[in-house]
């Protein structure tokens, strides 16, 4: 087991009485979270990916391309957390 979604799923199959770390995709109230999360999981996945094709090929300019466009993805999802953390620091 590899994948990092493997890992946490597996870990909450093992001690299902503690707090989850994965909302509920069968609890309507915690579906936009799931939803959320399966997005947030597979943008990880993608910038793993293309940061080690990156780093391991000699694709040149055009994996370059390829990172700079997954940095700016993860910018914005990250951004409104660097703008909450101001908010409280």
């Amino acid at each position: 087991m590899a994948e990092s979604n493997d890992i946490m799923f597996h870990i909450e199959s093992l001690f299902p009485s503690l707090n989850p770390m994965v909302p509920n995709k069968n609890n309507p109230s915690e579906l936009p979270l799931f939803n959320r999360m399966q997005a947030l999981m597979q943008l990880e996945r993608q910038a793993f990916s293309v940061w080690f094709r990156w780093l391991t090929s000699d694709a040149g300019e055009a994996s370059a391309r390829q990172m700079d466009a997954v940095l700016r993805s993860v910018d914005k999802v990250t951004h409104p957390l660097r703008d909450l953390d101001a908010m409280l620091n």
